[in-house]
C-alpha cells in the first residue's frame, strides 16, 4: 500500500495577465498492490479520490485554465510468463 498526496503550491500568473492567481492543492491517491504468488500482481489505484476541482494556469486567456483530471481508479493484473 502506499498512500500519497501530490501537492502543488500557489501558482501566479504570467506577468499581464489579469485573471488571479491559482491556490495550492493536495489531491489523495492509493495505490494498492498484491502478490498471490506464481508470478501474479494484482492492483488497484485511485487518484483525486476526492475529486476536487483542480486547475492549472496554461498559456491561453481563458479564465480557469486547464482542469486536471477528476477522480479515477483502475483496477488491474499482470503474469510474469
Amino acid at each position: 500500500m502506499s498512500p500519497a498526496g501530490p501537492a502543488a503550491g500557489r501558482r501566479e500568473r504570467t506577468p499581464g495577465d489579469p485573471y488571479p492567481a491559482f491556490d495550492g492543492h493536495t489531491t489523495p491517491d492509493l495505490n494498492l498492490r498484491h502478490q498471490p504468488g506464481q508470478g501474479l500482481e494484482v492492483y488497484l489505484s485511485g487518484r483525486n479520490l476526492l475529486d476536487e476541482d483542480i486547475r492549472e494556469p496554461a498559456v491561453s486567456p481563458l479564465p480557469d485554465s486547464v482542469p486536471l483530471p477528476g477522480r479515477s481508479v483502475s483496477l488491474g493484473f499482470s503474469k510474469e510468463r
